[in-house]
């Protein structure tokens, strides 16, 4: 589970990690929250049979992710107050 995919770059490293340790590409599968097209489209290409589950996707990453997602409060500094 990845909470969001911008740009993919995490994603890729994390399936780099798990095709070192001899995990297939058919038995990765993605779970997140959010997604860019971009994201998408660059771990599709690299990784074409690897699965991807997401509950959004959207070419703008939301600024209150955590807020919405997470009901997460911060204060006037942008601090969280969690």
């Amino acid at each position: 589970m990845y909470p969001i995919i911008t740009s993919g770059s995490t994603i890729n490293l994390a399936i780099r990690v798990l095709k070192e340790h001899s995990v297939a590409e058919s038995n990765i599968l993605i779970l997140c929250l959010f997604s860019t097209p971009n994201g998408l489209q660059t771990i599709s290409s690299l990784y074409p049979s690897v699965h991807i589950l997401t509950s959004e996707i959207h070419p703008c990453v939301p600024t209150d992710f955590g807020q919405r997602y997470f009901e997460s409060k911060t204060n006037s500094a942008g601090q969280s107050m969690i």
